[in-house]
């Protein structure tokens, strides 16, 4: 807050952060700001950002070495697309370059659909509500959303809803994402209220997954006990054990 006051008039540059944008859009719409404002925007950053994208790589990595078929079709698009990987040892790609990898965004959001990050989100019903298929709720209720649950419900996303099939977020013809909005997948939440990070989030994982793929191998140590741990994420009970060895250039 001192800097902001320091710099407030003087049309001098000032860096821009997450939270200085934050308190920016909070001064724009005339809401007073406290020093408990800012603590509470930074802490809210760095927790919910830390575990939700943590919990969601755990996954992913187990995910990928119980589908070998997934992780091949990765490599490949990987291979294709940045073929830098190949030729440097500490290549990593742009923010730009990672926009443009479908089947990695599909198989993020897959593992997100499976595992969402939050399992089950709170509401609050302030007046009487019917849902489409007839279902009241009176004012007043609590409502939980099970984000985990609907992710496997047949009737939204097929027969395969428990499977982990990236294809489903890409059209078959194209091999492009298909386009959904985010009350159709709502790992991130939706309306109002949508997790703010979610575009952070996402390329934070196509940032590390694109070069953990590329560069390592990582197998899966047998004999683990992988199950959810309980929290507010979904997270694993105990830590994911894997065997790392480096690939080489010749991707061998």
């Amino acid at each position: 807050m001192n800097r902001r006051s320091t710099h407030e008039g003087d049309n001098q540059p000032v860096n821009k952060d997450i939270v200085s944008i934050i308190l920016d859009s909070m001064e724009k719409s005339g809401q007073t700001i406290t020093p408990s404002d800012i603590r509470d925007i930074a802490f809210a950053g760095m927790i919910a950002g830390r575990d939700t994208t943590a919990d969601a790589l755990s996954w992913l990595m187990h995910e990928l070495h119980h589908h070998p078929r997934v992780l091949e079709n990765l490599r490949q698009e990987l291979t294709t697309k940045l073929p830098k990987f190949g030729d440097s040892e500490s290549y990593v790609p742009s923010l730009d370059e990672v926009q443009d990898l479908p089947y990695l965004e599909a198989t993020i959001r897959e593992v997100l659909r499976l595992v969402p990050p939050v399992p089950t989100i709170p509401y609050h019903c302030y007046r009487d509500t019917v849902f489409p298929d007839g279902t009241f709720i009176p004012a007043d209720s609590a409502v939980l959303l099970s984000t985990y649950s609907t992710a496997r419900l047949g009737s939204v996303w097929g027969p395969d809803a428990s499977s982990f099939v990236p294809e489903r977020f890409l059209d078959a013809n194209s091999g492009e994402l298909l386009k959904m909005s985010t009350t159709e997948f709502v790992a991130f939440s939706a309306g109002s209220r949508v997790c703010v990070g979610r575009n952070l989030a996402m390329l934070e994982l196509k940032l590390v997954v694109s070069c953990l793929v590329s560069y390592f191998r990582l197998e899966e140590v047998s004999g683990q006990d992988v199950t959810y741990g309980s929290g507010v994420t979904i997270r694993m009970k105990n830590p994911l054990m894997m065997k790392v060895e480096k690939v080489s250039s010749s991707g061998c």
